[in-house]
């Protein structure tokens, strides 16, 4: 027995224990329908149609002339064929107006998608702009903020510091008024002192010049009595031993060099021997070895010049 048909699947003939049907009326083999309903799909494979593994139909064929049957099967399938075929014609031209618009929609949708992902981009750029400044902001702020910390602290500090400054130097103020009012007190008192002390020393001054005029009184008429006495002391010696003693020019040969220049010195100085002989004689004072060199000078004084400017010299 011979079978017309085949699996629109595998392309493989039918044998009478290998053959489903689906809902629509398709046939295939059973393993073929098996496997493809497995898939996704959930459809017939001839004219996708939806249907499920549960809707599978197994064919059984009795013994007999199994073309007879065939053939009016698939003449009864033809038929159904067609009308589901026009049916599914209507349903594929729907689908394809549909999808037709559905791709419009989706070039307009994807269009607008990517313009909304330009703008996300751009939004996206912007924030992450916004983020960074709206870091740099914080660390700028924090960094502010400490900043106003520190000198909101060196405020403080310095505040204080310029009230110890201020409190020291209303102190100094005040002390230097004190001092200053202290110099002038002292000052004035200073001048008053000095005045007196000017006073003083005038007055000591003029005492001790009276003093001085005084002692000078005394020592002239002192040296007046004295001079007086020894002139006279002198003259009555002289005469005393004008006899006696050797001549004035043998008491000059007696002299030494160093006498004799001494002398001649003195009179260089007073102009005439009897002045320089009378006070080379004083220079010589009352020594014992000059006693008789005083006499002899003396007499020859009184000889020459006489007692008044003997004694006078």
């Amino acid at each position: 027995m011979s079978l017309r048909g085949q699996c629109t699947i595998c392309y493989s003939a039918f044998t009478p224990t290998t053959v489903s049907a689906l809902p629509c009326g398709h046939t295939f083999h059973e393993q073929c329908i098996g496997q493809w309903l497995d898939t996704p799909e959930h459809g017939c494979p001839y004219c996708r149609s939806k249907c499920h593994a549960k809707d599978v139909i197994r064919i059984f064929f009795e013994n007999g002339d199994l073309n007879d049957t065939l053939n009016v099967t698939t003449q009864e399938s033809g038929e159904a064929l067609l009308a589901k075929n026009k049916a599914l014609q209507a349903r594929l031209n729907d689908v394809a107006a549909k999808e037709s618009k559905a791709k419009e929609d989706l070039f307009v949708l994807t269009h607008h998608a990517n313009e909304l992902e330009a703008l996300n981009q751009d939004l996206q750029a912007r924030l992450d702009d916004v983020a960074a400044k709206e870091s740099k902001a914080k660390k700028d702020l924090s960094m502010e903020i400490d900043r106003r910390v520190k000198l909101e602290t060196l405020n403080e500090d310095l505040q204080a510091r310029l009230d110890d400054v201020t409190a020291k130097e209303s102190k100094a103020t005040k002390d230097l008024s004190m001092e200053i009012d202290r110099r002038v007190k002292l000052e004035t008192l200073n001048k008053a002192l000095q005045a007196r002390l000017d006073d003083v020393a005038a007055e000591e001054w003029k005492a001790r010049k009276d003093l001085s005029m005084e002692i000078d009184r005394r020592k002239r008429r002192r040296w007046i009595c004295l001079s007086e006495t020894k002139k006279e002391t002198a003259r009555i010696v002289a005469l005393r031993w004008l006899d006696e003693g050797p001549s004035f020019e043998s008491w000059i040969a007696e002299m030494s060099t160093e006498e004799l220049l001494e002398l001649d010195a003195i009179q260089k100085r007073q102009g005439c021997i009897q002045r320089a002989s009378l006070l080379f004689i004083a220079s010589l004072g009352s020594r014992p070895s000059r006693f008789h060199a005083n006499r002899l000078c003396n007499i020859w004084i009184l000889k020459s010049c006489g007692p008044v400017t003997a004694i006078h010299c």
